[in-house]
């Protein structure tokens, strides 16, 4: 804390002894025997010791206040010195707790005596700061800190904590805690009285000051004043008189000492005069008129006069002051003419022309406020702007109020303000400052706009372009545009990531030749060339493009001409997409198809899909070979599907179909197929049909499989059992069949009649 031992040696040089109070004398009862603690305590004792000769003997504010944060930062720096020892020897004792919160509670109070400086006079906090801080700090070293620190020199000679703080209680015990409350209650009345006697030393201290200064103030009025000061006698005669009153009238101050009144005055008769000066010596109050001098030259100036009858050495005289108006009155003139002006400009004009004063309410509005917010001007008087904003726009009195703070003119101030309608205004508001002669603020004049249609249609811009901006910054497609020199304007990101290039904006200005396409450029250019010079666009066209990495990719691009407002062709704009995985799709596409098809070949079923809304009927390849028909030759219907179908089995088909879209729910049926020459197949039908939200039928898709073979196969296999059976009840023995089960499954007649059983109880 180097600065802080360099300020206290600094303010100690400058309060000589003679005017130093010791408002905490330091007594060797405050050491605690830990040399690093007893120096800062010194220093503490005498940083308030400074601070109170300051207040009793000077008047220099700003150096309290110097003094009196100073002194709160080092007992800061001090506590947080106290609070690192204890804690090498207290770690987590109930007794460095109880210490921590005391310098807590210390710093938080000596917070809140500096935040009353707000409400109070600066005395009166230091006073407060002064009697806080000696009793604490008394109470503090004698009582805490010597606690504390008993028992770190008894820990330094050996003893544990619990030891050492029983040692420290026996050491603040008996005669030394009776001493301490002794020394206690002493600083506390000496604090008292030492605060009483500083009281009256600054109040001695500012009564001698202005007893000075009242003096000197009044010779300055009489010589120095800028009006013309005279005293005079009850008679009307000069008795005194200040050098600017002489200098007023031309005349030295030897002829003027003497003059009367009327000698000067023009703008009362002598009548006039004399009963004006019988009142003013005849009254308590002042007087003030305004009336004309005549100077020793003859010229006439105007004067406004302030006289009031004074007693001087128990002499009643009047005491006057006149003052040069003329040109106050030729600027009265030409301000009135101004204002005429500004009047009928304000009158004229569709903006809303203001005044307010130092308090921010409005003293003038013109007429032009009603038509912008349905106001008349006098239900604006002794409001403020704010009175008419919506809460949020609290930014603005904060923006104004620092605008005021400076005194300063300001321009293009934007702020909402609600109509007596409650609709929301957009207003520019420009304003100038009204000052006084001697640069005081007297308040603000100043133009406000409705720019409200103005900020709506340039939202609706702005929204428009940001979207059009989101559209293109965020669309996955390419997106460029080129001015007449082919050179690029600019790009979307995606466009600017394919080109090798982070920024949109690096692109601008380069050329085809210039990027990783370079071997495509003159294609390229020739058809924005093309597009430029015919106005002709070109759409959907597919081109070749290398990458930056060298591959070489197909695009599908669309170009337009690129036209300014007047409808000039300024350009190009182009927009293309990498269809490289699409073909790459395409050809796995008609490869999956291939394949499906060649799957149900081998399987020999087919799929089909039925357009209930378009009535179209689509058949896959395997179903034009069940089914034997040419696909070149023969367009698909569900009524030659159905001619297909052998007549014992079309019924049945059809039915089972229709049922289905009634009950929504799918089928399976196996029927048969009857061709030309009367050969007959065997098909496995399945169909489900997709319904919409209202339960009306869309499209049916199914598929059919060629089961002949396997038919044939079972209808052989019934044959062969069934002869099988026909062998086995002809003959004279008992025949029985079983599974890998062990379970009986087929016994002959002669079994039957051999046990006398059914065939249900031999096989149940």
């Amino acid at each position: 804390m180097p600065s802080k031992l360099m300020l206290i040696s600094s303010i100690s040089d400058s309060v000589s002894q003679t005017n130093l109070i010791e408002i905490f004398p330091w007594d060797d009862n405050f050491n605690t025997g830990l040399a690093k603690v007893d120096e800062q305590h010194r220093r503490l004792v005498q940083l308030l010791n400074v601070l109170a000769s300051h207040v009793a003997f000077r008047s220099d504010i700003p150096q309290w206040n110097e003094i009196f944060d100073e002194l709160s930062d080092y007992a800061v720096y001090h506590l947080q010195t106290e609070e690192t020892i204890w804690h090498e020897f207290f770690v987590d004792d109930i007794s460095e707790v109880k210490h921590r919160n005391s310098h807590a509670s210390f710093i938080e109070e000596v917070e809140r005596l500096k935040a009353g400086q707000a409400s109070k006079p600066k005395s009166q906090v230091v006073e407060d700061a002064l009697d806080f801080l000696v009793r604490w700090l008394a109470s503090h070293i004698l009582e805490s800190d010597r606690y504390m620190a008993y028992t770190v020199l008894a820990m330094k000679e050996g003893m544990t904590l619990n030891e050492a703080k029983l040692h420290a209680q026996e050491q603040m015990g008996g005669a030394t805690q009776t001493l301490v409350d002794i020394i206690l209650s002493v600083y506390s009345t000496l604090s008292a009285n030492t605060l009483r006697l500083m009281r009256e030393l600054a109040e001695h201290r500012q009564a001698k000051i202005a007893l000075i200064r009242e003096s000197e103030r009044n010779r300055a009025l009489l010589l120095l004043a800028s009006d013309g000061i005279h005293i005079l006698d009850q008679d009307g005669n000069i008795v005194e008189a200040s050098d600017s009153f002489c200098a007023m009238l031309g005349y030295p101050r030897d002829d003027i000492i003497g003059m009367n009144v009327a000698d000067w005055d023009a703008g009362f008769s002598k009548a006039e005069l004399f009963q004006l000066f019988k009142k003013i010596c005849a009254s308590p109050d002042r007087f003030e008129f305004e009336t004309r001098h005549r100077c020793k030259d003859g010229n006439l100036i105007e004067v406004e006069v302030s006289a009031i009858l004074v007693q001087i050495d128990k002499t009643p005289l009047v005491y006057a002051s006149s003052r040069d108006i003329t040109k106050r009155k030729q600027t009265e003139l030409a301000l009135h003419e101004s204002q005429n002006r500004f009047y009928d400009i304000a009158l004229a004009s569709a903006d809303w022309i203001w005044e307010v004063d130092a308090q921010s309410r409005y003293t003038y509005a013109s007429d032009s406020v009603f038509s912008l917010l349905g106001y008349h001007p006098e239900e604006l008087r002794d409001k403020t702007p704010f009175d008419f904003m919506p809460p949020d726009e609290a930014r603005v009195a904060e923006t104004f109020g620092k605008i005021v703070a400076t005194k300063s003119s300001f321009q293009n101030l934007e702020n909402i303000v609600l109509g007596k309608n409650g609709s929301e205004h957009v207003i520019l508001t420009n304003g100038t400052p009204i000052l006084d002669t001697e640069g005081n603020l007297l308040g603000y004049r100043g133009v406000d706009r409705d720019i409200t249609e103005q900020r709506q249609a340039e939202k609706a811009l702005n929204e428009s372009r940001n979207l059009l901006k989101a559209i293109i910054d965020t669309v996955p497609v390419r997106i460029f545009w080129k001015d007449r020199d082919l050179r690029f304007l600019g790009c979307n990101p995606v466009f600017a990531r394919e080109a090798g290039i982070t920024d949109p904006q690096d692109l601008i200005g380069k050329s085809d030749y210039e990027m990783s396409w370079a071997a495509n450029a003159d294609l390229y250019r020739a058809d924005d060339r093309k597009i430029i010079d015919t106005g002709i666009a070109r759409l959907a066209y597919e081109e070749p493009q290398t990458t930056p990495d060298g591959r070489i990719i197909n695009l599908r691009t669309s170009k337009v001409p690129l036209r300014n407002p007047d409808n000039e062709i300024i350009g190009v704009l182009g927009v293309y997409d990498d269809i490289s995985e699409l073909k790459k799709a395409e050809v796995e596409l008609n490869l999956t198809a291939q394949r499906l098809n060649e799957a149900q070949h081998l399987a020999h079923i087919g799929n089909w899909e039925l357009d209930l809304l378009a009535n179209r009927l689509t058949w896959s390849d395997e179903v034009f070979r069940i089914f034997e028909i040419d696909k070149e030759r023969f367009e698909p219907s569900y009524e030659a599907f159905l001619e297909s179908i052998h007549p014992d089995d079309r019924e049945a088909v059809n039915t089972a179909y229709k049922r289905s879209l009634e009950t929504r729910q799918a089928y399976a049926i196996t029927h048969r197929l009857l061709f030309a020459d009367r050969r007959i197949k065997y098909v496995y039908e399945q169909c489900e049909t997709k319904f919409s939200e209202t339960g009306k039928p869309l499209r049916s898709i199914g598929t059919i499989q060629d089961i002949t073979v396997r038919k044939c196969a079972e209808d052989a296999l019934r044959e062969s059992e069934l002869h099988f059976r026909t062998l086995a009840n002809g003959v004279n023995a008992l025949i029985w069949t079983a599974g890998t089960d062990k379970l009986c499954n087929y016994v002959n007649d002669p079994w039957l009649e051999f046990t006398g059983r059914t065939l249900f109880e031999e096989l149940g």
